[in-house]
């Protein structure tokens, strides 16, 4: 409920922020349930991107995106990949997992408040991280295929520090 009730008031401070140092610490942050659980993570980053955001707020966006990965696994070897690109305007960030997958009816409904396809789920964890891509001008995008894994991009507008 404590996320429920921040749900309502969310603010960000932004600020110029490494992308590879804030994603560099969520997985450090999360390196022992990887290594508990025999995980294979990977991390593919393209140097120096930058953007304009709230590290607090950024770092609990990824590890809930995370987190809901890992429990995806459901018993299979997990192997989860984060990639990090950039083109002209935007920065792409993909989190690649080989968990059971979702099918179309609850990728319609994953970012509604209260949904959830856990057991002791709330339903609140996406749509607040939506809710906080929203406020950095990203967006949040899952693509998803039942028994075979799923992709989340976040995409953000690039900042140029030159």
């Amino acid at each position: 409920m404590d996320n429920f009730s921040e749900y309502t008031k969310i603010s960000i401070r932004k600020d110029i922020m490494d992308l590879d140092f804030l994603i560099s610490d969520t997985i450090n942050s999360l390196n022992p349930i990887f290594k508990n659980k025999d995980i294979i993570t990977t991390y593919n980053s393209e140097d120096e991107i930058y953007i304009n955001g709230d590290y607090d707020r950024l770092k609990q966006v990824f590890i809930n995106l995370i987190k809901n990965g890992i429990e995806s696994f459901d018993g299979k070897k997990g192997k989860l990949e984060i990639n990090t690109k950039e083109n002209n305007k935007e920065v792409i960030i993909s989190i690649i997992d080989n968990g059971c997958g979702m099918d179309e009816d609850i990728l319609k409904n994953i970012n509604e408040m209260f949904y959830t396809t856990k057991k002791n789920g709330t339903g609140i964890g996406l749509p607040l991280s939506n809710e906080i891509i929203k406020l950095h001008n990203g967006k949040l995008n899952f693509y998803s295929k039942k028994g075979e894994g799923t992709t989340v991009e976040i995409i953000f507008n690039k900042v140029d520090i030159n």
